[in-house]
């Protein structure tokens, strides 16, 4: 189904190619019965999931040494989102500014962007890039939201590929040491933090202004797009009881962001089998919502702005891309614990 709406806003639906497509679902679906099905995959993504964990924690002693008891979310001010979720966004920055710089971050990417090419028929530059978005995020690795495969299909390629000779990265920058490099992560984190922390404000209150009118009809948006999204959760294999519950939350990260979608989801996945949460997070993750355009056309204008009404023109069908890019990957695990 999702493949099938991205052939249907395809500009170039005839220059698709079938062969890239059929070596892109395979590959995916082997990566997926190895990491979920094989035990020394399952084993590997659950003590690289513990390490990230651990590593992600660390904020937190940041953030409560500035912020006190409303960096813990088990005090009496509960949940802060502005503090506990984005403020470790700062940290988050710093940390992979700090990894850039002394070359480690650099080196997985180039080596993972090297494989992607091979196995996709890629460029160089292009394999590149879709490897460093994982890393850096939509303005810092200036490419559309979604996988290779998904953006293959918006807008085939139809010119010869040129490469540009083998792809460096300035591990430095304009930096001068690790200590600027790591300020510099900070202050671009708390710039981010920000530009993500003000979307919700405004569209979380529109969304209660909208559930305002709808109440007179006694239905809310949340309820709309429960429906509207329901049918991939369906395609995703969930069970019939958990099909709205899914549309309500693709339709939150839509809206709002992904952030909203997970604190969502976090204070109901314990209740959830392995299978399900598995597949509700994976298909939750990435930054493909209405808040992005703004951020994704304005951010990456700012390093070519002559292309900015080009981007402007690209980034609605690269947000539905990105949409995709997640439920196909979700589609994929579901396929796989199903066996």
């Amino acid at each position: 189904m999702v493949l099938a709406i991205m052939y249907l806003i395809s500009w170039k639906k005839k220059n698709i190619s079938v062969k890239m497509l059929v070596k892109a679902v395979i590959a995916q679906f082997l990566i997926a019965v190895i990491l979920v099905k094989v035990p020394a995959g399952r084993y590997v993504v659950s003590k690289v999931s513990d390490a990230v964990t651990s590593v992600i924690n660390c904020g937190q002693d940041g953030l409560s040494f500035v912020f006190g008891s409303l960096a813990d979310s088990t005090a009496a001010a509960g949940s802060v989102f502005a503090i506990q979720v984005l403020g470790n966004i700062v940290f988050l920055s710093a940390l992979v500014s700090f990894l850039y710089y002394i070359g480690i971050l650099g080196f997985v990417v180039k080596w993972i962007g090297k494989a992607v090419g091979k196995l996709m028929g890629t460029s160089e530059v292009e394999s590149f890039v879709a490897v460093a978005n994982m890393f850096l995020g939509q303005t810092d690795s200036p490419m559309p939201v979604g996988s290779i495969m998904v953006a293959k299909m918006l807008l085939p390629q139809t010119e010869e590929v040129r490469e540009a000779g083998s792809v460096k990265m300035d591990n430095k920058g304009n930096n001068t040491n690790v200590i600027e490099a790591v300020a510099e992560g900070a202050v671009t984190g708390m710039q981010m933090a920000l530009s993500i922390g003000t979307s919700p404000v405004a569209m979380v209150a529109l969304v209660a202004a909208v559930n305002k009118l709808l109440g007179v009809c006694g239905i809310s948006l949340q309820q709309v797009f429960s429906y509207v999204f329901a049918p991939f959760g369906f395609f995703l294999g969930l069970d019939p009881s958990e099909i709205l519950l899914e549309g309500n939350l693709l339709g939150s990260k839509l809206v709002l962001n992904e952030f909203v979608a997970f604190q969502q989801l976090g204070g109901m996945i314990s209740s959830m089998d392995y299978r399900t949460g598995m597949i509700f997070a994976i298909s939750l993750c990435g930054f493909a919502n209405f808040s992005s355009l703004g951020i994704c056309v304005s951010g990456i204008a700012v390093l070519c702005p002559e292309k900015k009404s080009t981007l402007a023109r690209l980034v609605f069908k690269a947000m539905l891309g990105g949409v995709a890019a997640s439920l196909i990957s979700a589609m994929t695990v579901g396929l796989v614990t199903l066996c």
